[in-house]
Order: structure tokens, then C-alpha cells, then sequence
């Protein structure tokens, strides 16, 4: 059963890794995501490390930005833009 789980994962590994060279962008695309809900719980958690949140948020930020400049995606590019400036705002009143 765990070399059978152990096979599955590898093959799952080996797909997403072809997409990944195919497709660069879905590598961006999953990072800014990823780290965005991070931002959002690490902010939620109230504790000491909770302004780090507005820090992971700008980091995801940049990411959708060069997403959203690749794909053309002006609302998504304006957007972010946006949330950039108020993830600043955030950072800079939490740390500074």
C-alpha cells in the first residue's frame, strides 16, 4: 500500500512538473495563490508574526503582477496594483 501511494505521488510529481516547463506562467500563477492565502491566515492569526502577512502579501503581489502582464490581463494588473500599494500601507504601519 505505501509503495503503491509512493508510485502515485511520483507519477502526480512527474505530471505537474512537465505542466511547469510547458506552462512557466502556472508555476506564478499557483506560487501567487499559494502565498496569498498564506498572507491572509498568517495575518488572521493575531500574533506576533502577523505583520509578516502584509510582507507575503506583496511578494504575492508581484507574482500576479507579472501573471497578469504576461497574459494580458489588464483588470487583473490594475488590480493588483492596488492591493500593492495597500499591502505597503499595511507593511509599513505593522513593522514600521
Amino acid at each position: 500500500m505505501t509503495a503503491q501511494l509512493m508510485q502515485s505521488i511520483g507519477q502526480r510529481l512527474r505530471v505537474w512538473k512537465s505542466e511547469v516547463k510547458a506552462r512557466p506562467l502556472l508555476l506564478v500563477e499557483w506560487c501567487g495563490a499559494g502565498l496569498g492565502v498564506l498572507g491572509a491566515e498568517v495575518l488572521a492569526q493575531k500574533s506576533a508574526y502577523s505583520a509578516y502577512g502584509w510582507v507575503i502579501w506583496l511578494v504575492s503581489n508581484l507574482l500576479w503582477i507579472v501573471f497578469a502582464l504576461k497574459k494580458r490581463a489588464f483588470g487583473l494588473l490594475a488590480m493588483q496594483l492596488v492591493f500593492t500599494f495597500t499591502s505597503l500601507q499595511g507593511a509599513v504601519n505593522w513593522l514600521l
